[in-house]
């Protein structure tokens, strides 16, 4: 009876350890800076938000072709930065 005490005790182990570090197996963060000039898109620019102090947001804008055309909004997950979506 003595052997199942090794495969719980290394669960809870692995459990905690993914408990402790959760933010950081779900969100990794990315430490390139996408070029907004290696898009190839002319009228692309770059607006930033700061809805937090301690929060800046980036996003690249492109305007519709038509004036009266709709705008499309693409969120690019949470794995990589947006020049990986081009």
């Amino acid at each position: 009876m003595a052997w199942i005490w090794i495969p719980l005790v290394t669960y809870l182990l692995l459990a905690g350890a993914m408990f402790a570090f959760q933010r950081n197996l779900l969100y990794p963060a990315s430490a390139d800076v996408p070029n907004i000039e290696l898009t190839g898109l002319a009228d692309l620019r770059e607006v930033q938000t700061q809805p937090d102090p301690e929060v800046r947001l980036t996003h690249w804008y492109h305007p519709p072709r038509q004036d009266d055309g709709p705008v499309v909004v693409v969120f690019h997950g949470n794995a990589g930065h947006i020049g990986d979506r081009l």
